[in-house]
């Protein structure tokens, strides 16, 4: 497990994906991969200043490649993913958004619709930082805290992943 590192001028979504595989990951999993076994070959396309930060982070992290930073988010992804649909009743944590400002008012209206599942939120502007385009473009972090029936949260989170210009969706229970 890699623990107690920090990519400096990684944005935010990066950062927050990064942490989480990172601390997921266990030893079983690294020896796994080590030898090879019970791994299929995926070839991804992605844009050049994704590659760039992916060859920074696997050399700032440690990771021994590329493939081991892809493995570890995917199996992020997918547990967050199990943990919310493998869940009845009724449930309570965060969901923690990172979005363009462009959606400022899409979330909010997401956040509108479910008012019985949102008990508090906090909104920030994050500062701004040249993206790999160039630009500088405005983003929000948002936290939502959550209590509520499981159907009625996921609903709530399905609605926030789907909107546009919303980058990062987290999700943690209680």
């Amino acid at each position: 497990m890699r623990e107690g590192w920090l990519i400096t001028g990684t944005p935010a979504p990066q950062i927050l994906l990064l942490t989480a595989v990172a601390l997921a990951r266990t030893e079983a999993d690294a020896r796994m991969t080590r030898r090879g076994k019970d791994v299929e070959i995926v070839s991804v396309s992605l844009p050049p200043g994704t590659v760039r930060e992916m060859d920074r982070a696997v050399k700032e992290v440690g990771y021994p490649s590329r493939s081991e930073l892809v493995r570890d988010a995917v199996k992020g992804l997918l547990r967050s993913k199990v943990e919310l649909e493998g869940v009845q009743g009724h449930i309570e944590g965060a969901i923690i958004l990172l979005y363009d400002h462009e959606a400022e008012v899409d979330v909010g209206t997401v956040r509108h619709e479910h008012m019985a599942v949102f008990t508090s939120f906090m909104h920030t502007e994050l500062e701004c930082r040249e993206g790999m385009d160039g630009q500088c473009p405005r983003h929000c972090c948002e936290v939502l805290m959550f209590s509520g029936d499981a159907v009625d949260v996921r609903s709530a989170h399905n609605r926030l992943k789907g909107t546009k210009h919303v980058t990062e969706v987290l999700v943690f229970i209680a």
